[in-house]
C-alpha cells in the first residue's frame, strides 16, 4: 500500500524501519516481534514503545500518515492480545506455516528422562515367534474382510469415456512419448498465479478511509431509544454530540448538567461495525456493540449496551425493547463539516463571511411585500461557521447557531437556538453570485423534513419553508 500523503512520504520505512516491499506491513512487522511472541506484556510493550515514538512526529508536516500508523498500531495491539481474533489473523495469512519454520530444536535443552526398555538378559526369548504369528494374524484377518467387500460390491460398471486425441488440449506429444503418462491422474504441482494488480484498495485502506472521514464533532438531530423516538426538540435540548479523535470517541449529553462517555472505538468497514469501549457518566466501564452508517455529512449509529457480555449486535437501524443490554438509535450531523477541506465549499464559505439584509421574503407559500420587509429589516450575520440571524417583529428576536455548506450540491443547513432559546434545525439551499446571496429553507421540526430542491416555498405550516434574498450590508 502507498502512503496516503501527498507528498508520498513512506512513514513505515522513516520511523519504524519496515521495508517498502512489505506492504501492508503484517502486525508482527509493525510491532517489531517475533510470529511466536505471546507475552501480553512483551505485545503491549512493544506497541505502546512504536505509538509513543509515531507520536512524537506529529506536527512536522505528516499529521495524516501518523493519525494512519497510530490506527494499525492499536488495531495490531488489539488482535495480537486476542487469542481467538489472532488465530484467525494468522490463519488468513497463513502465518502458521512460517511459524512452524522457524521453530528448531534448541540443542541445550534438557533431555527426556524416558528411558528405554533393557535388551534381554542371556536366555530370555525374544519373541520372533509370537511377533511373526500376531503379524500373519492381522493379515489374515484383513484378506477375508476384503474378500467379502469384493462380494459386495457390484459387478457392473459405468462405461469409460474414451479419450481421443482432439479432446487433449495443445499440441499431440513427440515420437516415442508416452501418451499414457502424458495424461495420467497423478497430481502435478502446479504454481501459483499471482493475481492481477488493481487499484481497488484493500479492506484495511477503506476503514482507515472511514476513520478519517468521521473525524471531528458531529451533533445529534434525530433519536430512538427503545422503539420509542424521540421527541425533535427533546433531542435538540441534550445538544448530544459525539467527537472523534484519532481512534479515541467522546459523546457529551446535557440533562441537568454535562454529562458524557469517553473511550476508544473501532470500526470494520467490510460489515460496517461499530465498536466501544470505555467510561460512563458516572465513571462505570461501558461497552456498545453496533453498526454505523455513513453518508457524507450524516452518520447514524445503532448500538446495544454490552452489560453481560452476551448482547447481540444490531443487524439493521433499529431498536428494540430488549433489558438490561438496551439499543440506542442516533442520527448526526456533521458540525465541522467535511466540506471545510474541499476548495470550492471553503470559498464559498470564506465569500459568505459578513453582514447581509433582507431584501425580499416568501413564506408558506406567500409573497411578502416590500413594505412588511422593510419593517422586518432581517438581517444575516456569517462569522467562521456560526450565524445570527436578526429580525424585527413588534420586538428584535434573533437566531443563533452553526450553520453549513455543500458547494457540490448547494445544501444549507443550519442547528441552534430562535427566540424564547427554543431549538431550531433548518435544511435548504443556497445560491451565491457575487453580493447577493438566495436563501431556500425548511424548519424540521417533526425531524424528517424534506430538503427544498428550488427557490421556491409551500403551504406546510409544520414544517414551515422560507425563501430569502439577500445583499451584502458591508465587506468582509
Amino acid at each position: 500500500m502507498a502512503p496516503s500523503n501527498q507528498d508520498d512520504f513512506d512513514g513505515y520505512r522513516k520511523w519504524l524501519g519496515i521495508s517498502n516491499k512489505k506492504r501492508p506491513p503484517t502486525h508482527y512487522e509493525l510491532l517489531s516481534i517475533s510470529l511466536d511472541e505471546d507475552d501480553p506484556e512483551v505485545i503491549h510493550a512493544a506497541a505502546e514503545q512504536r505509538r509513543n515514538f509515531v507520536e512524537s512526529k506529529r506536527g512536522d508536516g505528516h499529521d495524516a500518515i501518523v493519525t494512519e500508523i497510530l490506527y494499525r498500531i492499536s488495531e495490531a495491539e488489539t488482535i495480537l492480545l486476542n487469542n481467538e481474533m489472532r488465530r484467525g489473523y494468522d490463519r488468513q495469512l497463513n502465518l502458521f506455516e512460517k511459524r512452524q519454520r522457524n521453530r528448531q530444536v534448541d540443542p541445550n535443552a534438557p533431555r527426556s528422562r524416558i528411558r528405554s526398555r533393557p535388551g534381554p538378559t542371556v536366555g530370555e526369548s525374544t519373541g520372533f515367534v509370537s511377533t511373526f504369528a500376531g503379524i500373519l494374524g492381522v493379515f489374515c484377518v484383513a484378506l477375508v474382510i476384503m474378500t467379502w467387500f469384493s462380494f459386495q460390491l457390484p459387478w457392473s460398471k459405468e462405461p469409460q469415456q474414451t479419450t481421443t486425441a482432439t479432446d487433449l488440449q495443445g499440441p499431440l506429444p513427440a515420437p516415442g512419448v508416452n501418451l499414457l503418462q502424458e495424461v495420467s491422474d497423478e497430481p502435478k504441482s502446479v504454481q501459483a498465479v499471482a493475481p492481477a494488480n488493481t487499484s481497488e484498495p484493500s479492506t484495511g485502506d477503506v476503514t482507515v478511509q472511514v476513520i478519517k472521514a468521521l473525524q471531528g464533532e458531529w451533533l445529534c438531530v434525530a433519536a430512538e431509544e427503545l422503539e420509542k423516538q424521540i421527541d425533535v426538540n427533546d433531542v435538540a435540548k441534550q445538544d448530544r454530540r459525539a467527537t472523534f479523535n484519532e481512534n479515541s470517541f467522546k459523546m457529551m449529553r446535557t440533562y441537568a448538567d454535562r454529562k458524557g462517555y469517553t473511550g476508544t472505538f473501532k470500526i470494520d468497514a467490510t460489515n460496517g461495525h461499530f465498536d466501544f469501549a470505555g467510561n460512563g457518566p458516572d465513571g462505570d466501564s461501558i461497552a456498545w456493540i453496533g453498526i454505523y452508517e455513513l453518508n457524507g455529512d450524516d452518520l447514524r449509529l445503532c448500538y446495544r449496551y454490552n452489560k453481560n457480555g452476551e448482547a447481540l449486535r444490531p443487524t439493521e437501524f433499529k431498536t428494540d425493547d430488549l433489558r438490561p443490554n438496551f439499543c440506542i438509535l442516533h442520527t448526526y450531523k456533521r458540525v465541522a463539516p467535511v466540506s471545510q477541506n474541499d476548495d470550492a465549499t471553503a470559498t464559498a464559505v470564506k465569500a459568505l463571511q459578513g453582514e447581509w439584509m433582507c431584501v425580499d421574503t416568501e413564506g408558506g407559500g406567500t409573497q411578502f411585500s416590500s413594505d412588511f420587509v422593510k419593517a422586518e429589516d432581517r438581517r444575516v450575520t456569517f462569522q467562521g461557521d456560526q450565524l445570527t440571524m436578526v429580525r424585527t417583529k413588534g420586538e428584535r428576536q434573533s437566531y443563533i447557531g452553526k450553520f453549513q455548506v455543500n458547494a457540490s450540491n448547494r445544501d444549507f443547513d443550519f442547528i441552534g437556538k430562535g427566540p424564547d432559546q427554543a431549538p431550531n434545525q433548518w435544511i435548504g439551499i443556497y445560491e451565491l453570485s457575487g453580493d447577493i446571496l438566495k436563501i431556500c429553507y425548511r424548519k424540521n421540526s417533526t425531524g424528517d423534513a424534506v430538503r427544498p430542491k428550488e427557490f421556491k416555498t409551500d403551504v406546510d405550516q409544520v414544517n414551515f419553508c422560507m425563501c430569502l434574498t439577500l445583499r451584502r450590508v458591508k465587506d468582509r
